[in-house]
């Protein structure tokens, strides 16, 4: 979660370079499959 609310480019209203959206981007997939566990 802290990647996750780091790299919210919207919230702080900030550009974000590609690097990091890729990183933001492989933290929010595996929170989006941990989650899926659980609405399965």
């Amino acid at each position: 979660m802290k990647m996750v609310n780091k790299y919210r480019a919207d919230a702080h209203a900030k550009e974000i370079a590609d690097d990091d959206f890729m990183l933001f981007r492989v933290c929010v997939k595996w929170l989006e499959e941990y989650t899926d566990n659980f609405l399965d």
